[in-house]
């Protein structure tokens, strides 16, 4: 499995493999929403009161 990896070192990581090695045949995933942008995106032409949400 390839995982993904942020654009720069100061960037959090995108994806975060815990136990590669398991067996389970369950699969389990969180999504967390939230207004952060890497700094090199900038704000992706969005206004500031739309990333302050």
């Amino acid at each position: 499995m390839e995982t993904a990896r942020p654009a720069s070192p100061a960037s959090p990581e995108t994806v975060r493999v815990t136990n590669p090695g398991g067996a389970s045949p369950f699969v389990l995933t969180c999504d967390h929403a939230s207004n952060f942008l890497p700094p090199e995106f900038g704000t992706l032409g969005l206004p500031t009161e739309d990333l302050s949400r």
